[in-house]
């Protein structure tokens, strides 16, 4: 009897015991009582993976945030330097004066200085319309779908109302395009696509055998009457934004039409003159002009003189300053990601310690421990840097849907990739750097002092 008794006390803790997962017990975690239901993994990776799931995770998420930022920098790059392109126009000419006054007469010395230079530009001077939709749009627009991008556009103007420019010359100028004093000439030509760079836009026909116009200025209505419409500016060759209609007159019926109106706004137009140099002239012709017009300014009259470089610089300047400010951010996002990442990396270690130790007491080699390991960050790092990339075009998708100005594939075609690249390259390989030197130090322990906690 008492050999029974003995037997049972000890084939029965032994049961139990044998049914405690290695790994388990050397942790500690396990308890004799009746298992509740839980499944377990019979994979045994599989299964030490997910008790890690949660500084897995956030491994791979502040890594991807940190990407993201940057990302999101780099489409407002994009933007800026697609809207760079976009409005970029070389019209040709060197040098541009605009000049103010109060009287809304044309400056003598504007027609002086174009005389002195050979005539080589022209006097000009402009006024904002705002259109009546009426006119039928031509068979080629309507079939490029420009009828329904025409509408989209309007949708934002209260009243609806297409965007015109009425564009003042000398008689002389308006006669080179086919025009005559005292009659309004319509450029009839749209840029096909809306969102092409204005400078390789190709134009089509506008509207379809259009006779008048109905305009407002200054909140009055007034009918311009067509006499005839043209397709080619010549030398008058300007930057005509996507559905604005440009209109052409002279300066006394420019002048006559703002009186009747009563456009005192009109005065804050100036008048420009555009002139062609030779080349390296610009600065010489610039300091000339600029001497000259002091002469003979008024108290109530200003100018300013701009060379074409100095218009292109200033461009120019913009996109590479603001390329700046991303590496700017970009470098504080980096250094950022480095501190969160270095503590997020060492504490997940941390946690791991014993789980490592575990494994290495066992039997199992220390580089397959450190190929395992090694690969299941990568993995993880691979993950993050893929969920990065899908925000990214979620976001992109967005606003090209979003905003009318931009399109996908603008923003596909101007996105700064290598700086994006470049970006998630230190990032990934620095996070992998602190990785593998800290599970390498952990290695270095011996196993029965990672499981203790030493």
């Amino acid at each position: 009897m008492e050999l029974v008794v003995v037997l049972v006390a000890v084939i029965y803790p032994a049961r139990k015991i044998a049914k405690i997962d290695i790994i388990e017990g050397l942790k500690g975690n396990f308890s004799l009582s009746k298992k509740k239901g839980k499944k377990r993994s019979p994979k045994l990776w599989k299964e030490l993976r997910l008790n890690n799931m949660a500084s897995i995770k956030s491994q791979r998420y502040i890594s991807a945030i940190g990407i993201l930022i940057v990302a999101i920098f780099c489409i407002v790059y994009a933007i800026a330097d697609y809207n760079r392109d976009f409005y970029a126009f070389d019209d040709g000419y060197d040098l541009t004066v605009h000049y103010y006054n109060d009287t809304g007469e044309l400056p003598p010395i504007l027609p002086e200085i174009l005389a002195d230079y050979e005539g080589e530009g022209y006097i000009s001077k402009e006024k904002n319309l705002a259109i009546e939709p009426n006119l039928e749009l031509s068979q080629t627009a309507q079939s490029l779908g420009l009828d329904e991008q025409l509408e989209q556009m309007m949708a934002d103007t209260k009243p609806q109302y297409i965007r015109g420019i009425l564009v003042a010359l000398e008689n002389d100028g308006l006669q080179k395009l086919g025009g005559r004093s005292g009659e309004f000439t319509l450029y009839n030509q749209v840029q096909a696509d809306p969102n092409e760079p204005l400078a390789q836009a190709e134009k089509v026909p506008y509207f379809d055998h259009p006779d008048q116009l109905e305009v407002s200025i200054n909140e009055k209505q007034r009918s311009l009457p067509i006499a005839h419409s043209i397709d080619d500016l010549g030398p008058y060759q300007t930057r005509v934004l996507p559905f604005n209609v440009m209109v052409y007159t002279d300066f006394e019926t420019y002048q006559e039409l703002m009186e009747e109106v009563q456009d005192d706004k009109n005065y804050n137009y100036p008048f420009e003159l555009k002139l062609k140099l030779p080349k390296g002239q610009a600065s010489r012709a610039k300091e000339e002009i600029t001497s000259r017009i002091e002469n003979t300014i008024t108290y109530n009259e200003s100018f300013k003189v701009f060379t074409d470089e100095e218009i292109q610089a200033e461009q120019f300047t913009d996109i590479q300053s603001f390329k700046l400010i991303i590496y700017g951010i970009a470098a504080i996002i980096f250094l950022m990601n480095i501190t969160n990442g270095y503590s997020s990396i060492n504490l997940s270690l941390m946690n791991r310690r014993k789980e490592i130790g575990t494994l290495y007491s066992i039997g199992m080699d220390i580089q397959a421990l450190r190929n395992h390991f090694s690969r299941e960050f990568l993995f993880e790092q691979g993950k993050s840097f893929l969920l990065s990339v899908l925000i990214t075009l979620g976001i992109m998708l967005g606003i090209a849907g979003l905003f009318k100005s931009v399109d996908m594939k603008a923003l596909i075609l101007y996105f700064p990739y290598l700086v994006f690249l470049g970006f998630a390259v230190l990032v990934y390989g620095l996070n992998l750097l602190i990785y593998w030197t800290g599970l390498s130090a952990i290695l270095n322990h011996e196993p029965i002092d990672l499981i203790r906690g030493i």
